[in-house]
């Protein structure tokens, strides 16, 4: 028979993985407590959350927020970190804190849009540009075309206008 602890947490992480964009699973075994604590602050400041939960409970959230997908991050003790807004910056904060804090913190898979990553993809993943940052190139690949087009509209209206200048200015001359 399921507590009333075990039902809050498996609630909180329903509403959790419905909000979330990226979950990442992690292992975190070998940190020490200020490794951990800084390890949270970190994401904390970026947004995001980290929960250490039974899997059982975590599997049984998952199936409940329709993201059974999800379910394969569950491997032995799991560290789960949820992003909630973009979801490459987790993924980018994750890896720096990885590759700069120098412990034993391992981000195993994350889940992102119905599709599992393996731990090696999530530099990859990583390197991408965040969605303001493609949106803003895909709307100067749009516009560059649209202005180059328009100067040089102008510069061969430009262009005639200074030889009709310059064909009054022969007529002028030679009258």
């Amino acid at each position: 028979m399921p507590t009333e602890k075990k039902i809050r947490e498996v609630e909180e992480l329903t509403d959790a993985l419905t909000r979330s964009s990226v979950v990442i699973g992690a292992d975190y075994r070998g940190l020490r407590v200020d490794e951990t604590t800084a390890l949270r602050r970190t994401l904390r400041d970026a947004g995001m959350t980290m929960h250490v939960i039974k899997n059982t409970l975590f599997l049984r959230a998952a199936e409940a927020a329709g993201k059974t997908g999800a379910s394969e991050l569950a491997e032995g003790p799991t560290a789960l970190i949820f992003g909630f807004d973009d979801p490459i910056a987790p993924i980018k904060t994750v890896v720096d804190y990885q590759r700069t804090a120098r412990n034993t913190f391992v981000a195993r898979k994350a889940f992102m849009d119905g599709t599992v990553y393996a731990g090696a993809r999530l530099t990859e993943l990583a390197t991408m540009p965040s969605k303001e940052q493609l949106i803003a190139e895909i709307a100067g690949g749009f516009d560059s075309p649209i202005t180059t087009f328009s100067y040089l509209l102008s510069a061969t209206v430009q262009e005639f206008s200074g030889l009709i200048d310059a064909r009054a200015g022969q007529l002028e001359g030679a009258a």
